[in-house]
C-alpha cells in the first residue's frame, strides 16, 4: 500500500533529521520500500518515515515541540517543519500518545490525520487511537484542554495536497470542540459528529501509565481504544468489562470479546445462553456505531429508496415545466451510483461512474400520471484537481456525462426509449475562511428525444453557491442558477435557494430546511414556485441514514397551486 505524507511535497526543509528515537522496548521498525528494519534508542530519521511497533511493544520519539509514544501494534508517520513547532502525524493503524510542550499560546500545534478524519489539536498531553478495520478515530484528552476539529468528509483524501500555513489556518477559523480532562472523542467515518464521553478515572490514570492525577466524580464507562467504541456504565447488574491495572486497556466480561464490526461477541461456548443474554445487553450502547466496511478509498456505491407523494403533477422536458395540473401521485423511487477512484496523485483525481434512477407509479388511470413510469441510466467521468489559490484551498472539477431516459411515452403501461442527452460541466470552489467555500460552476446539456424528429436543444446554465458559516454543529448555503434553454420552445430560467442544516437537533437526527424559488420564462407563459421543506434525517451508523421530508408550496401559472410533497426512505453507502 501506498503511504501519502501530509503535506511533505511542498516543505524542503523538511527532509532534515528531525526525529530522533528516544526509547525503545520491544521490537521497533521503520519502513523502507519493502523491508523492515530495527531501530535503537538515539536513531534520527527524516520527516516521513514510517514507523512501526509489534505485540507488546513501545516506541517513543522526540520532536522540537515534545514527543510521541507509539504504543503496540502501531504505524504512523511523524513529520516535524524545522523551522517551526509544527507537527503533522499521519496515524495509519494503532495508538500513539502526544505530549506537547506547554505554551502559552492556544495556536494548533499538532494536525493528526487518519483514514477518517483529520484533527487539529491544541494540547499538551493526549492520546490518538486509529482502528483501521471500522475506520474509526478516538482522541482522549489526559491534561489541560484538547481541541478538536473534524474536516468534512469530502475534503479528507483532499487534505494531503494543501500548503500546512493554508490547512492550519482553516483549522484556525473553524468551530472546535473543545476536550476537558478525562472526556474521550469519538469520530467515525462519514458525515458523523463527533461525540464526547467521561471516562473512568481510574481507567485514565492506567492509560496515562498512572502519571495523571483525574479525580472526574461522574464517569459514563470505559473506552476500548483498540476498536474506540465507548462502553457505558448504565448496566443494571454493572457488568460492562473493567480494564488492565498496568496499561488501562479494556476487558470484555468474561466471555466475552470485542470485536471492530460486530460488537460484542462469544469468546468460547461455555455458558452460552447466559453469554447470549450480556452481549445483547451490552450491544445496545454501540448498536449505532456496529457496521461493516466497505474499501471507501477505491469502489463505492450509493443507494436511495423512498416514497414520495405530491397533490401536483409537473412534467418536466428537460428543464420546461409543461403540463402542470392538480392530481394526487404515489411513487416509488430508487437512485443509485457506483464509482470507482481510479487515479489518485498528489493534485489530481480521476473517478468513473455508473448511475440509475427509477420511477414507479401506482396511479395508472391518468394519462399524465403514467408518463412518471420512467428509468434513467447513464455513466460520467469525474475529473477534479487540488491546489492553492490566494492562500487558500482550491478544487476545480470536470464532469462528462452521458445517459438515456426510458419512459411511458404513449400511457400504455410499458416503458420505452425516450430520449438520450450528453452532459458537460467546469466549475471550480475555495475555502474563503475556515470551513466555508464559494463555488462557480458553468454546465451544458444536450438533448435529443422521440417526440418528434426536430426535438432536439440545449441548455446552457451558470450556478453559484457560498457558504454563510459552516461549523460542527450547524451551517447555511445560498445556491443560485441562471439557465437558458434553446429549442423550438424557448425558455430563461432562474432558481434560487437557502439550505439550512442543524446537526444533532436531537439524538443522532439531523435537521434541513429548504427554502427555494422558481421563476421559468418562455414564449408562451410565465411560472413562479415558492416552496418551503423540511426533512429530518436520523443516523443509523456511519453510513446509513433514514429521511423524512415535508414540502409546502405556491405555484402560479394560468392559476394557482399549492403543492403539497412528502417523503419517506433510506438513503446509505453499501
Amino acid at each position: 500500500m501506498k503511504y501519502t505524507l501530509l503535506f511533505l511535497f511542498f516543505i524542503s526543509q523538511w527532509t532534515y533529521a528531525n526525529v530522533e528515537v528516544i526509547k525503545v522496548r520491544g521490537e521497533a521498525f521503520i519502513q523502507k520500500e519493502n523491508s523492515l528494519i530495527h531501530i535503537k534508542a538515539k536513531d534520527k530519521f527524516e520527516n516521513g518515515t514510517i514507523f512501526k511497533t509489534g505485540e507488546k511493544s513501545l516506541l517513543v520519539v522526540k520532536v522540537k515541540n515534545g514527543q510521541f509514544t507509539l504504543r503496540p501494534n502501531s504505524e504512523t508517520q511523524i513529520s516535524a517543519i524545522s523551522n517551526s513547532e509544527i507537527t503533522f502525524v499521519n496515524l495509519l493503524k494503532g495508538q500513539i500518545r502526544a505530549q506537547i510542550n506547554q505554551r502559552e499560546s492556544k495556536e494548533i500545534k499538532t494536525i493528526i490525520k487518519t483514514k477518517s478524519v483529520a484533527i487539529g489539536v491544541r494540547g499538551t498531553d493526549f492520546i490518538t487511537s486509529y482502528n483501521d478495520t471500522n475506520l474509526s478515530t478516538g482522541v482522549l484528552g489526559f491534561t489541560g484542554e484538547t481541541a478538536v476539529v473534524k474536516v468534512p468528509e469530502d475534503e479528507l483524501m483532499a487534505i494531503e495536497n494543501y500548503h500546512p500555513e493554508i490547512v492550519l489556518t482553516e483549522f484556525e477559523q473553524s468551530d472546535s470542540i473543545t476536550l476537558s480532562q478525562g472526556i474521550f472523542s469519538q469520530v467515525f467515518i462519514g458525515d458523523s459528529p463527533i461525540e464526547l464521553y467521561n471516562t473512568d478515572p481510574k481507567q485514565i490514570s492506567a492509560l496515562s501509565d498512572n502519571e495523571i492525577s483525574y479525580h472526574q466524580k461522574n464517569s459514563d464507562g470505559l473506552v476500548d481504544l483498540e476498536t474506540n467504541f465507548f462502553i457505558t456504565n448504565d448496566d443494571e447488574n454493572n457488568n460492562v468489562g473493567t480494564f488492565d491495572k498496568k496499561d488501562g486497556s479494556y476487558i470484555p466480561p468474561e466471555g466475552l470479546r470485542l470485536d471492530p464490526l460486530e460488537g460484542f461477541v462469544h469468546a468460547f461456548k461455555e455458558n452460552i445462553d447466559k453469554l447470549k443474554e450480556l452481549q445483547e445487553r451490552l450491544n445496545t450502547k454501540i448498536e449505532d456505531k456496529i457496521f461493516r466496511i466497505k474499501d471507501l478509498t477505491s469502489l463505492v456505491s450509493k443507494i436511495e429508496s423512498y416514497y414520495h407523494y405530491s397533490n401536483t403533477g409537473i412534467e418536466d422536458h428537460f428543464s420546461q415545466w409543461r403540463n402542470i395540473q392538480k392530481i394526487d401521485l404515489h411513487q416509488f423511487i430508487l437512485k443509485g451510483d457506483i464509482h470507482h477512484l481510479t487515479y489518485k496523485s498528489e493534485y489530481f483525481e480521476w473517478t468513473p461512474r455508473l448511475y440509475g434512477e427509477l420511477y414507479l407509479n401506482n396511479h395508472q388511470k391518468n394519462k399524465m400520471a403514467r408518463n412518471y413510469d420512467n428509468a434513467n441510466f447513464g455513466g460520467a467521468f469525474d475529473f477534479k484537481a487540488m491546489y492553492d489559490l490566494f492562500g487558500k484551498k482550491a478544487q476545480t472539477k470536470a464532469t462528462v456525462s452521458g445517459g438515456f431516459i426510458y419512459k411511458d411515452l404513449k400511457a400504455k403501461g410499458s416503458i420505452s426509449y425516450y430520449a438520450g442527452h450528453l452532459y458537460t460541466s467546469l466549475g471550480n470552489s475555495i475555502n474563503y475562511y475556515g470551513q466555508k467555500r464559494v463555488g462557480l460552476k458553468i454546465d451544458l446539456r444536450f438533448f435529443e428525444t422521440q417526440e418528434s424528429e426536430e426535438d432536439v436543444g440545449h441548455i446552457l446554465g451558470i450556478h453559484s453557491f457560498i457558504d454563510f458559516f459552516k461549523n460542527n454543529s450547524s451551517s447555511l448555503r445560498f445556491k443560485l442558477s441562471l439557465m437558458r434553454r434553446e429549442h423550438f420552445y424557448k425558455s430563461e430560467i432562474f432558481e434560487n435557494s437557502l439550505i439550512f442544516k442543524k446537526f444533532d437537533l436531537f439524538r443522532k437526527t439531523d435537521f434541513i430546511s429548504t427554502y427555494s424559488f422558481h421563476k421559468q420564462n418562455d414564449r408562451e407563459s410565465k411560472l413562479y414556485q415558492h416552496l418551503l421543506g423540511i426533512r429530518l434525517e436520523r443516523r443509523k451508523g456511519p453510513f446509513l441514514r433514514y429521511f423524512t421530508e415535508v414540502e409546502y408550496g405556491a405555484l402560479k401559472t394560468n392559476e394557482s397551486l399549492n403543492p403539497i410533497n412528502f417523503s419517506i426512505g433510506v438513503k446509505g453507502l453499501f
